[in-house]
């Protein structure tokens, strides 16, 4: 009887796959919690769930599946973090940091922590906090471009053009054809008044990523 049970629900589990890939969602979603109701504690199944919910856009049911999984295996961090960008969707800035504060209990030191922690508190408009965790973000990860960005994009906010062009060539040093970074660049060299670099980094960017229509509206109008 277990050689077929396991039959069955690698069938299950095969057809939700299948589901997944065709878009199928509310099948998939049936498939998956009828498999959870054998086995709730599968934390495979339930991480495959959890994913099919932010892909179909169901954020608050997404919560409730991570949830189990950090109460099943609370020092995987993994969870943690998903919980802490589902929060951030919603507006819940205060959970965002909640969560990730728990992880980085859990972690210790941690790059990706830190840069969450840095994306939530830059939505917050807490940008000093926000430096700071991309700050220690690089330090743990040196070739974090994202990080690099939103810190560049933080000094713009600011007009600190100056320290924004720096971060954004930092992150240029590490990816040569990022084109965010090429664009952004080209906005601190626009707002410095420098329109032949500012041309030229638009170009450069248009190069890395043609036909994107935000490139190209601020090249024509530039």
């Amino acid at each position: 009887f277990a050689g077929v049970y396991m039959s069955d629900n690698s069938l299950l589990l095969s057809r939700a796959k299948s589901a997944v890939i065709s878009r199928d969602f509310p099948l998939a979603t049936r498939l998956y919690r009828q498999l959870l109701r054998d086995s709730p504690k599968d934390i495979n199944i339930l991480k495959q769930l959890g994913e099919l919910y932010i892909k179909s856009g169901k954020d608050e049911q997404a919560l409730g599946v991570y949830r189990r999984i950090s109460e099943i295996n609370p020092e995987e961090i993994a969870p943690y973090i998903t919980m802490g960008g589902i929060y951030r969707r919603l507006g819940q800035y205060e959970d965002s940091i909640a969560v990730l504060e728990r992880a980085l209990v859990e972690a210790g030191e941690n790059p990706e922590i830190s840069y969450n922690l840095g994306f939530t508190y830059k939505q917050m408009g807490q940008l000093d906090d926000a430096v700071s965790c991309f700050e220690e973000a690089i330090e743990l990860n040196p070739d974090d471009v994202l990080a690099y960005n939103h810190l560049g994009s933080i000094y713009s906010l600011q007009n600190q053009n100056e320290k924004a062009l720096q971060s954004y060539l930092r992150g240029l040093s590490i990816d040569a054809n990022h084109p965010v970074l090429l664009m952004n660049i080209a906005k601190v060299y626009e707002a410095t008044g420098d329109f032949e670099k500012a041309t030229s980094s638009y170009e450069k960017a248009l190069r890395s990523k043609p036909l994107w229509a935000d490139i190209i509206e601020s090249y024509v109008t530039l």
